[in-house]
């Protein structure tokens, strides 16, 4: 009976490393929704695939999310792990988007481009700022807010775009900043 499901084992391993490698920072509730999978069984795939040392993980309370191994050549350092963390979040990545089209701007732009109340959208730019993807501007401009590091929030999502659905959220902005270049279809 184990040789049965050896294969939809290695099967779903497959699928969830996939998922990892191509969507660095997703959290185990994520993946078990894009692997079609019980949280039990992406629970299990996941630490036996850190075991394997082929997936490595970090906490970012309440989450804990999943990162391929590190490569020699491109490295994530641990503020990129944080950044990938927030950018796989809806709210941040409108705002990382907008920002990399507008440099800078005010919280009620961002309400706009979001549609978020203020209380979420003030949570998320907490988080982003802790983080240092973003910094606010001193108050002579208004505080407006811009990212911290522009080239390189760019290469992130150049290198590790979001999720196609995430990504349609903010399609026009998606188009303006990447062309053509849109993520590809998960699994």
């Amino acid at each position: 009976m184990t040789r049965a499901r050896e294969p939809g084992a290695a099967s779903m391993r497959r699928t969830i490393l996939g998922l990892v490698n191509q969507y660095p920072g997703l959290h185990m509730r994520e993946i078990q929704r894009r692997a079609h999978t019980s949280s039990a069984l992406a629970e299990y795939h996941l630490a036996a695939l850190e075991k394997l040392r082929l997936v490595t993980s970090c906490e970012d309370p309440p989450y804990r999310r999943y990162f391929p191994p590190d490569d020699p050549k491109r490295p994530l350092t641990a503020k990129d792990k944080e950044w990938l963390g927030l950018l796989r979040q809806s709210v941040p990545l409108g705002i990382a988007l907008h920002l990399l089209e507008h440099e800078l701007a005010q919280h009620k732009d961002l309400l706009f481009v979001t549609h978020v109340a203020k209380g979420t959208m003030s949570y998320h730019l907490r988080a982003m700022e802790k983080t240092g993807l973003i910094k606010r501007v001193p108050p002579d401009t208004g505080r407006a807010i811009r990212l911290a590091e522009r080239d390189h929030v760019l290469a992130l999502l150049r290198a590790y775009p979001p999720t196609p659905d995430l990504a349609s959220e903010y399609l026009a902005l998606w188009e303006i900043l990447f062309g053509a270049m849109r993520p590809k279809d998960d699994h």
